[in-house]
């Protein structure tokens, strides 16, 4: 069994220090003596005599109740990951963002449904999808779905997922397009967190902090005033 403390922050971002962890190995033999596959757990607790302590025991998420999960990749125009393989956009370029939500409990009796996606569209960039190119929801059983909204002046662009996951329906993916803005110098560009918020669970992630980048220029004057100055700018 595999235990976290501090893991998180109360509002579901990751903390910046280490959480402390501990693993504990179970005797399924006390556990589990019939090997059923299942166990029965409580919680006990006491106090001293005299002792007028507040005893509380807060779960978040008790076996049998639907757990969600959420991750992030980005990408920038030339398809590198970010962070992994690079830190930088050009501006001006297009990113693609792409978010992968799981529905992690296959034993939970219920579906998450209601799942409402709030994602953060940063200072230093521009929502790109529209109408004619929308940014797409694409479901586990191959169903899609298109997301009209626009970004908010919060900074954020909300919308609430058509179909609930499930054990049938166990992950989905939602990819939009973000365009680097054009900058007088080079800017860094940090996310808010990004919330998926259902009747039944609540998941999380932050997307990872890139830098955008001015072109690269190299001015030439030619001596003959006939034909320059020009300008070569990279790959040129």
């Amino acid at each position: 069994m595999h235990m976290s403390f501090n893991d998180k922050n109360i509002n579901g971002s990751a903390v910046q220090s280490a959480p402390i962890e501990e693993t504990y190995d179970i005797d399924m033999s006390k556990v589990d003596p019939g090997n059923t596959g299942k166990a029965r757990w409580g919680i006990t607790s006491s106090t001293s005599n005299g002792s007028t302590a507040q005893q509380s025991v807060v779960l978040d998420t008790p076996p049998t109740v639907v757990q969600g999960s959420a991750k992030t990749t980005l990408t920038n125009a030339a398809n590198q990951s970010i962070p992994d393989i690079s830190q930088t956009a050009s501006a001006g370029s297009l990113l693609t963002q792409t978010y992968t939500i799981n529905y992690d409990n296959l034993e939970a009796a219920d579906d998450w449904s209601n799942i409402v996606a709030k994602l953060p569209i940063p200072a230093g960039t521009t929502l790109a999808n529209n109408a004619a190119n929308p940014a797409v929801i694409r479901y586990s059983d191959g169903t899609t779905e298109n997301i009209t909204e626009t970004a908010s002046t919060t900074g954020f662009i909300q919308h609430t997922l058509a179909k609930s996951l499930s054990k049938a329906v166990p992950s989905a993916k939602i990819t939009l397009q973000l365009k680097a803005n054009q900058v007088s110098t080079d800017t860094k560009v940090t996310f808010a967190t990004a919330t998926f918020t259902g009747k039944q669970a609540t998941a999380t992630v932050v997307p990872p902090e890139f830098t955008i980048m001015l072109p690269n220029e190299i001015r030439i004057t030619a001596a003959d005033t006939a034909v320059g100055p020009f300008t070569l700018t990279k790959n040129e």
